[in-house]
């Protein structure tokens, strides 16, 4: 229902779309790695620089996703490009070796061939939470298009879609980053997006594929994602 001028291409079926719940930050930067370097040895020719992160801005749930995937590239003694970092982002990645990571402010026209959406159900709160919408403007709307049937409580549901519609218009940046396999974590299968991602596995049986458990702490080297 957003307004996006888009169209599927029905003689190209698409790639991957694969969702994992992991409320522990750490164990989800590490978990989406492992999916990552499992991506690049199964497809040839593809290096970490043809990989992308995307992660939100400061902590969500408590979680700071820049601060963890720093301690991840270090622990894996690992190149990356930092492009939530003011110094990275005045140069381009250029070695082929380099992870990149990019806020989801700012990842409009970059790609991935598997991209990772880390914490992608806080960054959806956030931008529920805190939308850029003049209220007052959206008020007097309706106030003039409606007159003697406005009401309060339409003003308040109103508000709700429209900020459901901004925060979805924000998702779809990131949701459309990558070329080959689309990776999601969330914190809570129950959030406001987990609830949104299973309606749409019940509507759309087997076009996501559901990652529920934890597996065991992998730490990668540089040698395996490079």
């Amino acid at each position: 229902g957003i307004e996006w001028d888009i169209e599927a291409n029905k003689d190209i079926p698409g790639g991957r779309f694969t969702v994992f719940v992991e409320p522990n930050g750490w164990e989800a930067i590490q978990r989406g790695f492992t999916i990552i370097e499992q991506d690049q040895r199964a497809s040839e020719g593809i290096k970490a620089i043809d990989q992308l992160v995307c992660l939100p801005a400061g902590a969500v749930r408590g979680v700071n996703f820049e601060a963890l995937f720093d301690k991840a590239t270090d622990a894996a003694d690992r190149d990356s490009w930092r492009g939530f970092d003011e110094k990275d982002r005045r140069t381009y990645p250029l070695r082929e070796g380099q992870l990149r990571a990019i806020r989801y402010d700012s990842c409009r026209g970059m790609e991935g061939w598997t991209t990772l959406c880390l914490g992608l159900d806080g960054f959806y709160d956030q931008r529920i939470e805190k939308p850029e919408i003049d209220e007052d403007a959206l008020q007097d709307e309706l106030k003039n298009r409606l007159k003697g049937a406005y009401s309060d409580q339409l003003f308040s549901e109103q508000l709700a879609q429209a900020r459901k519609e901004y925060a979805f218009n924000w998702l779809m940046i990131p949701l459309t980053r990558s070329i080959d396999h689309l990776v999601v974590h969330l914190f809570d299968e129950g959030s406001r997006l987990g609830l949104v991602l299973n309606s749409v596995s019940r509507k759309y049986p087997g076009q996501i594929e559901w990652i529920r458990q934890s597996s065991p702490r992998t730490i990668l080297s540089a040698r395996d994602l490079t």
